[in-house]
């Protein structure tokens, strides 16, 4: 599951660019600016990135789940299916 996965579920984003496999934007799930939030879903290997313009957060799928989700690491890569160690 990528980051584009993540946040069409909790917003509703619009593809703005096809270049380099796409780019969406819509409102951020966290401080809800209209365009400021932007997905690559090709980013990191696929698993995608992530950047509000407005409230600054940024990163992968695993700190979209920290950050829009609340969970914790472990918490979060179990829930995508990542396998960390102890």
């Amino acid at each position: 599951m990528n980051t584009l996965d993540l946040a069409t579920r909790k917003v509703q984003l619009k593809k703005v660019s096809s270049t380099n496999g796409g780019e969406w934007q819509g409102p951020c799930p966290d401080c809800g600016g209209v365009d400021r939030f932007h997905v690559w879903p090709n980013e990191n290997e696929g698993k995608g990135a992530y950047w509000c313009r407005a409230c600054g957060k940024t990163g992968d799928n695993i700190h979209f789940m920290r950050d829009f989700e609340g969970m914790g690491f472990k918490e979060a890569c179990a829930y995508l299916g990542i396998a960390v160690s102890d």
